[in-house]
């Protein structure tokens, strides 16, 4: 049992020094006092699972992994309240995003039938205007 106001010390210094596996004493009870806060972990990993995908589409986008020491190093300057808003705002973005580009590309798919339509008209009305030309109006 660790005391509650220098918990976080412990766990950083065991977490970043050693591999250990830790056992839930309230597994028999199911009394979860850190639910919220592993539901909270839960979402921000599935944004940052959707943004990570996301970021794999753009072409010259870099995504920097696995630099583990550089994290640890600064990991006194993360608050995870922070770090909760960066990512709901960035998920915020990319939706917004998602959905202007698909009705931009709805604008311009619409557009471009347009244009094959005016075409197509403007090809149709020259070729009877030339059939008429071409025989006389009144035999």
């Amino acid at each position: 049992v660790l005391p509650t106001d220098r918990a976080r010390q412990f766990i950083d210094i065991i977490g970043s020094g050693t591999k250990m596996q830790f056992e839930d004493m309230n597994a028999r009870e199911m009394h979860r006092p850190y639910k919220k806060n592993v539901q909270r972990l839960d979402e921000m990993e599935r944004v940052i699972r959707f943004l990570m995908e996301e970021l794999a589409k753009v072409p010259q986008a870099e995504i920097i992994k696995n630099n583990v020491d550089s994290f640890l190093q600064h990991s006194d300057q993360y608050k995870l309240e922070d770090i909760e808003a960066n990512l709901k705002k960035m998920y915020r973005d990319f939706t917004e995003f998602k959905e202007n580009n698909a009705q931009l590309t709805g604008r311009c798919n619409a557009a471009l039938e347009e244009s094959f339509v005016v075409k197509t008209a403007l090809a149709s009305m020259a070729q009877v205007v030339s059939t008429r030309k071409a025989r006389p109006l009144r035999e």
